[in-house]
């Protein structure tokens, strides 16, 4: 499934809200890193705490606080990434090519493409929610 089909602009209504968030939230993680993917399992996943996810793996707790920080920060440029390569053909033009070219498939390749895209593309800050944008930068 692309890109569009895990954001519900594109998702059509088919299941429920419930099963589209889950949805988004798995494509959103297949647009990690491997190691931030399996950091995310750990420490989201389980629910752990700072200390806990700090022995869970194996770092400090001040290594684990800035990796945490940043698999967070690559979570939410994915989400915005998701949103945005959904439909992207109907509203920009350059991101249409790149979610194209890329395959439109959830990865590390497409968010970081995207997000670096919508940073400069006015059209694509626009279509991002507000808090959303603020958190990655955009």
């Amino acid at each position: 499934m692309g890109a569009a089909g895990y954001a519900g602009e594109e998702a059509g209504g088919n299941g429920s809200v419930r099963e589209d968030e889950l949805s988004l939230r798995s494509a959103a993680i297949a647009t990690l890193y491997p190691r931030h993917a399996r950091i995310h399992r750990i420490v989201f996943g389980r629910g752990l705490d700072l200390h806990q996810s700090a022995h869970a793996l194996g770092l400090s707790v001040p290594q684990a606080r800035r990796r945490i920080a940043r698999v967070r920060e690559e979570y939410r440029e994915g989400l915005a990434a998701l949103i945005l390569a959904a439909g992207s053909g109907r509203r920009c033009g350059v991101l249409a090519e790149i979610v194209s070219d890329l395959g439109g498939e959830p990865s590390p390749e497409l968010r970081e493409a995207v997000v670096a895209h919508a940073r400069s593309c006015g059209t694509c800050q626009a279509r991002v929610h507000p808090a959303l944008a603020r958190s990655c930068g955009l």
